[in-house]
């Protein structure tokens, strides 16, 4: 993907795009439950980040209410997702369009109630 040699920010995971202009990098961090999930441009700039999932704050405490897993590119450098309710076990597709300019937006989020 890039010839530079240059090390480019990255994780245990690694996924890059049909086109190959962007990447996803998974990590877990030491202590935390669940992953977290940066997409990148091919220099490495961060282009999103955040949790592999959502959390709701519920009387002040952040709770997780689903998590996404088995990443995938499809057409367009578009990164879907399964998103699983943390208590039911519904669950359902996401998917996450990110643009270079660094605009990005999570679709077709599942319906989860905290302490589902």
């Amino acid at each position: 993907m890039i010839e530079s040699g240059k090390r480019i920010p990255a994780g245990h995971t690694v996924l890059v795009s049909p086109r190959g202009k962007m990447y996803l990098a998974i990590e877990q961090n030491a202590g935390e439950d669940g992953e977290n999930w940066s997409i990148h441009d091919r220099a490495g700039k961060t282009l999103w980040k955040g949790y592999a999932g959502t959390i709701t704050t519920v009387d002040g405490v952040e709770t997780v209410t689903a998590t996404f897993d088995r990443p995938a590119w499809v057409a367009n450098d578009r990164l879907t997702a399964r998103s699983i309710c943390a208590g039911s076990k519904i669950e359902g597709t996401v998917s996450l369009t990110v643009s270079l300019r660094g605009t990005s937006a999570w679709q077709g989020q599942v319906k989860c109630e905290p302490n589902d």
